[in-house]
């Protein structure tokens, strides 16, 4: 699929609106595809083009938690939400369909740093921990000579899954350095709070100023836009409805699940109120991005940086009928942004390159339309870094060469297994043009009773119209796939984690991870 401007969201946000926000970026930046080369002919697929190595560039990547690609503003979105995202994305290359392996963190993030599928690395619930045979990009990077540092702001991304495997400093934002300074204090005595996105730039702010000559790898687990809602009143206030009162104006977790749980029924004006409480949030986020960014070029870091902005998953807003994230495989769930700015300055360890003196590498201001996946990540740093793929095998593949080179494209035939949360998963398979979805086992409140659908994401990106009955024979071919895949999941299932506290089990109760049956799953 060949890079384009083609809206990549359903809904509001069509393609005239994002040819207008991409358009201006595009004009005034003067970008263009890199390469001069006469196109291959039809029917045989371009031979992948070299990619230079970085050297030993700082790497910064920053997760924003629930972030859906349709409430990108260069992405299509009609809001102004991501004013310094769509900046990088002006210095850089932006994937419109990136998709995440799972609609849940636990799962997610372990793929975000192995390159590997949930069900291959086996963190798929509270009760497993990333084994210590997989090898996490920290890991590598650490190998490489790399200060490996991160902080991060949802448990189910901690410690207490393997996370920080590699990781010199791993700080939980989520756990108060003293009482004074926690919302809460658990029943065993730890200080606990809600981190926001403003101390993940002071974290940031320390990091740099310490004395250490080695390369920096930075990771940013950012707790925002994820539910709660709770920024600043000067960003609560900027699409809410200032006469909305209803059910969901707290932006509460607790009382958006009401909605889930069906004790609640949210009308369009409870959804017009989530969506703008969700928005704000957003906002507050990316101005923190934006900060971040100044503390890094302050500090020298940021034109040498290759900076990654992307997120573990998606968040839903009854497009299909239920509010968040885990369960379903939709894209509202699963498509995420995924945003690359490569190094711009001159590569301290070889000054003059093949190249001659490094000015901006790659297209800018592009945005790709190729089917990828934040298992991509991990492959495509160490392809940069000219690091070695050693280790388990991975499932995803190097973005190098789309990211540098705008003109070329892989063939079009990726697949990509997806999973969600909770008993018995649901498993899909996503093409870049089709998606087909198994739920598996018996019907359960997040889902109704039909068990396999189908969809042209073509013709129909928003998911609106099941073609199972048109294209059985087709589904079900992929069908009996996705089963062999569910059962070999539970093969595939790792060692019992390192058990979870009452706080920290309460901690994930109240942001909806965790209900009576999280225990029972497969």
């Amino acid at each position: 699929m060949q890079a384009s401007l083609r809206s990549p969201v359903p809904g509001r946000a069509r393609a005239g609106l994002r040819r207008r926000a991409l358009g201006a970026l595009l004009i005034a930046l003067g970008a263009a595809a890199c390469s001069g080369e006469s196109p291959t002919p039809a029917g045989k697929p371009a031979p992948e083009p070299e990619v230079e190595p970085l050297g030993r560039a700082p790497v910064v990547l920053v997760l924003f938690d629930a972030l859906h690609a349709g409430h990108v503003t260069h992405l299509g979105y009609e809001r102004e939400t991501t004013p310094n995202l769509d900046r990088l994305a002006a210095e850089g290359v932006s994937f419109a369909h990136a998709i995440a392996p799972a609609p849940y963190t636990l799962a997610s993030i372990p793929s975000i740093l192995t390159g590997r599928r949930p069900d291959t690395h086996g963190v798929t619930n509270i009760n497993a921990v990333l084994v210590d045979a997989e090898r996490t990009l920290a890991e590598r990077l650490a190998d490489a000579g790399y200060r490996t540092v991160a902080a991060v702001g949802n448990l189910n991304g901690s410690a207490k899954m393997g996370d920080a495997q590699g990781f010199e400093v791993f700080d939980e934002l989520f756990r108060a350095p003293t009482p004074e300074q926690a919302t809460k204090i658990g029943a065993d005595g730890t200080p606990l709070r809600r981190p926001t996105a403003d101390m993940f730039v002071d974290f940031t702010r320390e990091q740099v100023a310490v004395d250490d000559a080695r390369p920096l790898f930075l990771y940013l687990h950012v707790f925002e836009p994820h539910a709660p809602y709770l920024m600043p009143a000067e960003y609560r206030s900027l699409w809410l409805d200032p006469d909305y009162d209803g059910p969901l104006a707290s932006g509460e977790v607790r009382d958006l699940m009401d909605t889930v749980e069906g004790k609640v029924t949210a009308g369009p004006d409870d959804v017009a109120a989530a969506i703008a409480l969700y928005d704000a949030n957003l906002r507050w986020a990316d101005h923190n991005l934006g900060e971040l960014r100044r503390v890094l070029e302050d500090a020298g870091l940021w034109d040498r940086a290759l900076v990654i902005v992307t997120s573990d998953h998606g968040e839903a807003f009854w497009q299909h009928g239920q509010w968040g994230h885990n369960d379903h495989l939709f894209d509202e769930q699963v498509n995420v942004p995924l945003v690359v700015k490569l190094p711009a300055g001159a590569d301290p360890e070889h000054p003059r390159g093949p190249r001659g003196p490094r000015g901006p590498r790659g297209p800018r201001g592009l945005v790709r339309e190729d089917l990828v996946s934040t298992l991509d990540l991990v492959p495509s740093i160490c392809q940069w870094l000219d690091l070695p793929l050693d280790g388990p095998p991975m499932d995803g593949r190097s973005l190098a060469a789309l990211v540098e080179h705008g003109d070329w494209s892989p063939p079009g035939d990726r697949e990509l297994i997806l999973r969600s949360n909770r008993p018995l998963a649901a498993f899909a398979l996503r093409t870049p043009t089709t998606k087909t979805i198994l739920q598996r086992g018996p019907r359960n409140r997040w889902h109704d009773t039909q068990r396999v659908r189908r969809y042209s994401l073509v013709d129909d990106p928003g998911e609106e119209h099941d073609l199972y009955a048109e294209q059985r024979a087709a589904a079900d071919a992929i069908v009996e796939r996705l089963e062999q895949w569910g059962e070999a999941a539970v093969v595939r299932r790792r060692e019992l984690g390192r058990g979870m506290s009452p706080d920290e089990l309460n901690m994930l109760q109240q942001l909806g991870y965790v209900d009576g049956d999280e225990e029972s799953e497969e």
